[in-house]
């Protein structure tokens, strides 16, 4: 590494020799940088990280061939430190849910750096901004201030006596922390992502290299677009949600006394395993369980016994606030110092406090259109009149009091402490009114009324681009809380249901966590949910949408079954009568598909649907990864205990490496066909026909692990981990293992379709080109032609159905199949459906979402390693013994 690099840059940001010697600041601006990092070295002593409960994963743009996703690394860093020091580029962004830890991990980076900095007598400075404070003018024509103009005047405010930002730019000087980018003011998505876009324009044009930036942000909905445009590399960098064993760990060291009975409670439920996956949420219900060991059940009640214990605390040391009528009446004290509530949820509501602070957020949120993520920031005045009392004043030092409001005194501006603070109080003001929270909600889904419209939408889009769902109402996390604390929760989920169907799927989802709705209720959901998946009206993202809310409260075409090793999923079948089929194509395409040749077929029954996370979840939860019983053949079993796994994908990475090498020029040819998009064109140019042979090795290390696996490649990934989506990620040795264990569950023989009973059950006696009569529709199925650029839940695309009802078989998710790829003619005893035969290429078949429409056809054959465990690669069931 040169010797000028600085000690927060790692080689190859040092190899760009981007930052040379700064200036020394003169004398005065010298002891000026001094004054502000003690006062940051007091102002942060605080922020304490407890690293055994730190995940971070760098995300890494990479597919498996045409397949442009984002895709973690296995390797896990606790100290964002040592993320910077790893990777190049000058900027990144720290994704996480709310309440995972981001901003206190950008403000202890910025601790240590100044004691580090300080130790060194480096002139390297940082500045910690909200983008939540980031202005947004009534007047919709008045642009917003640009992002250097306003930094700068930040930087001002918190350093005074310093040079200016620009300078200190110029010299690559700055460590630069943009907290909470998804709470960045905006009137509407569009002009949302407009100001991302005068943000990444900032990096390009006013960040040089040498100077650093950390992004927080909630998810990569709102973030990608810094990644993708105009050669500015961006890196992502996710905060993983913390494991049960962690969320078990951290429970006994925080409350000890009560965490086996909130342990017992929480371990076997998802949805609690995902609400306390989070710092915020656990340490929330460690604090409060010494007072109530039943807590740990729902979101709204963590909140509520947060409020309940802030003002028990402020009333105990006779706060005059507190002690005195006024924000509270007598009653109001009465009940806290008793804790005399009648639910789970009630607070004092004798005294002007709690209704105001409720009124607060929801005006604050009615303000901007919802939350939507983000916490909002109004001026004082704004904030005394949203109280709209006599003792608007104290109300409001009350709440700042409680660590409920936060006042920013040097700017006249108030918002409450905690994203999720401001959704749980606008919450409670609107559980008291569910026909307001209905219209507040309503979301179209019909394709002629949706705007914009999907056309429309996709033109929008680069080629590389996801499909993103529908536009947000920006009130979704705060009806799921209202939902909660509702008198009567099915009554105020069904009155949701009829302005947005899918958002009421996520309170019943939610509700039915803690037990507090109907039967009936969930079963009215799914059964509309069903339909809103299927209808051939609905929008493709409001199909999709509805499809993953499905999942989400389980899809009754499903039956969830016991076995003799746990619960199982048993899946919808379809009956496919024995005859003669017509294999393989004359068309001249592919060598490979011809010639063309009748087989007899005996009768079977196949999946409906690919094989969906949610039916591999209980695979997982029965051990099957650990039980050999399922691993049938020697090589199955080497896979299982991890002989050898990356050897096979490496090789044939490596392969296919060569080929571009050879033959450069068929990048811009496969783009030009519309196979791959313009930025998988230049990764393929940088990764296979510029990279380094050791750099490329390296590379392959990431890719394909080593190590023993326990769970498909992306289980993780919520690109591609929804329980309605099908599993992905999995090899041809998986897949078996799966269907041994569903035959050993059921007392049916379920196994892998042969390449011909695929092909059967897909393109009937008819001899269909695709699963449907007539020719290609990008309508009909997920394929690259569809711009989904991800799978989608099973089942979404009803148009591509064959005639039978059998979904998804053309796009989506390549599917394997038993059979060796051998030539034509099939024939089933000529050793091509050896299963013990454990390296050679098995046949997959259906095409998928990063492929397009001739990959589609019926006949077409791919032949990836039985090792493979691709994005795309997933499988569907056979049942023979007996036919349901």
């Amino acid at each position: 590494m040169p010797d000028h690099a600085g000690p927060q840059l790692g080689p190859p940001q040092a190899a760009r020799g981007a930052a040379g010697h700064p200036t020394p600041l003169v004398e005065t601006a010298a002891q000026a940088l001094y004054d502000y990092r003690q006062s940051l070295l007091h102002a942060l002593a605080e922020r304490q990280v407890d690293t055994r409960f730190v995940r971070l994963r760098l995300l890494d743009m990479m597919r498996s061939e045409h397949a442009l996703q984002f895709q973690e690394r296995e390797k896990d860093y606790t100290d964002l430190r040592d993320v910077l020091a790893e990777i190049p580029e000058r900027a990144m962004v720290l994704l996480g849910a709310p309440g995972c830890g981001k901003s206190t991990l950008l403000r202890r980076l910025q601790l240590d750096d100044a004691r580090e900095h300080l130790a060194d007598k480096c002139d390297k400075v940082s500045l910690f901004v909200s983008l939540g404070a980031y202005p947004l003018d009534r007047d919709p024509a008045r642009d917003a201030p640009r992002p250097l103009d306003w930094l700068e005047a930040q930087w001002h405010r918190q350093a005074p006596g310093l040079p200016d930002l620009a300078v200190l730019l110029d010299q690559r000087r700055v460590l630069l922390l943009l907290d909470a980018l998804n709470e960045m003011p905006h009137r509407d998505p569009d002009d949302f992502r407009a100001r991302v876009e005068q943000w990444r324009r900032f990096l390009r044009d006013d960040f040089p290299p040498g100077n650093r930036a950390v992004f927080s942000c909630r998810s990569l909905d709102y973030s990608e677009t810094l990644s993708v445009k105009d050669d500015l590399d961006v890196r992502q960098v996710r905060v993983q949600p913390m494991t049960p064993s962690q969320i078990e760990e951290f429970l006994r060291l925080y409350a000890a006394d009560h965490a086996d009975g909130a342990w017992a409670e929480i371990r076997n439920d998802e949805g609690l395993l995902d609400l306390y996956s989070t710092p915020y949420f656990l340490k929330l219900l460690s604090d409060q369980l010494v007072y109530d060991p039943r807590v740990a059940g729902e979101r709204a009640a963590l909140f509520t016994g947060f409020v309940r214990r802030a003002l028990e605390r402020e009333i105990a040391s006779r706060h005059p606030l507190f002690v005195r009528d006024g924000v509270l009446h007598t009653r109001d004290r009465d009940r806290v110092a008793g804790r005399e509530w009648s639910d789970a949820h009630d607070l004092p509501r004798h005294g002007p406090l709690i209704p105001s602070l409720q009124a607060l957020a929801y005006a604050m949120q009615e303000r901007f259109g919802g939350s939507d993520g983000k916490q909002v920031m109004v001026t004082l005045d704004e904030a005394l009149a949203h109280l709209n009392h006599a003792r608007a004043e104290d109300l409001l030092k009350a709440g700042t009091q409680l660590a409920v409001l936060d006042e920013e005194r040097r700017t006249d501006q108030v918002r409450f402490s905690h994203q999720l603070l401001q959704e749980y109080f606008a919450a409670r003001q609107l559980a008291a009114q569910p026909a307001p929270a209905a219209e507040l909600a309503r979301s179209e889904w019909r394709a002629d009324r949706i705007r914009p419209s999907l056309a429309d939408k996709l033109a929008t889009l680069q080629d590389f681009e996801p499909l993103p769902p529908p536009d947000p109402t920006g009130w979704e996390e705060t009806t799921i809380l209202a939902a909660s604390m509702a008198a009567d929760p099915d009554a105020f989920a069904r009155a949701l249901a009829q302005a947005n169907l899918v958002l009421a799927a996520r309170c019943v989802a939610a509700l039915r966590a803690t037990n507090r709705t109907r039967p009936d209720t969930v079963e009215l959901l799914q059964a509309r949910l069903m339909e809103r998946s299927r209808d051939p009206e609905a929008d493709l993202r409001a199909r999709i949408a509805a499809g993953r809310a499905l999942g989400d409260l389980g899809d009754p075409r499903f039956e969830r079954c016991r076995g003799p090793h746990g619960d199982y999923l048993r899946p919808p079948l379809v009956a496919i009568e024995a005859a003669t089929y017509r294999i393989g194509s004359d068309e001249g395409l592919y060598a490979d598909e011809a010639s063309a040749h009748d087989v007899p077929v005996e009768a079977f029954a196949i999946g409906r649907f690919p094989v969906t996370n949610a039916e591999w979840r209980l695979f997982i939860d029965a051990g099957g990864y650990q039980n050999e019983r399922w691993w049938r053949t020697e090589a199955a079993r080497r896979w299982q205990r991890g002989e050898g796994i990356a050897d096979g994908p490496r090789e044939a990475a490596r392969n296919f490496r060569q080929a571009v090498r050879d033959n450069p020029a068929q990048i811009d040819d496969w783009l030009a066909a519309g196979q791959i998009t313009s930025k998988e064109a230049q990764d393929f140019t940088q990764w296979y026909v510029e990279m380094a042979d050791g750099d490329f090795e390296a590379l392959l290390a990431s890719w394909f692990s080593s190590d023993v696996q326990t769970q498909p490649l992306l289980w993780h990934d919520p690109a591609y981990n929804h329980p309605a989506q099908p599993v992905v990620g999995v090899c041809w040795h998986e897949a078996r293992a799966y269907c041994a264990w569903l035959s050993a569950q059921t007392g049916q023989d379920y196994r892998l379709p042969s390449e011909v009973e695929w092909e059967a059950a897909a393109r009937g006696r008819a001899e269909r080109r695709y699963p449907w009569e007539g020719d290609f529709d990008p309508s009909r199925c997920n394929s690259f032609e569809s711009h989904v650029r991800g799978t989608t839940p099973a089942g979404v695309f009803p148009a591509g159905d064959t005639p039978q009802g059998i979904a998804d078989m053309s796009g989506n998710v390549w599917e394997w199949t038993s059979s060796l790829y051998r030539s034509y003619p099939y024939r089933a005893d000529d050793g091509r459906e050896n299963s013990k035969d454990g390296d050679g290429r098995r046949v997959v078949r259906g095409g998928s979402w990063d492929f397009n429409r001739g990959l589609a056809r019926c006949a077409y054959r791919d032949y990836p390693l039985p090792g493979d465990r691709g994005r795309n690669l997933g499988f569907r069931v056979l049942c023979v013994s007996p036919i349901p």
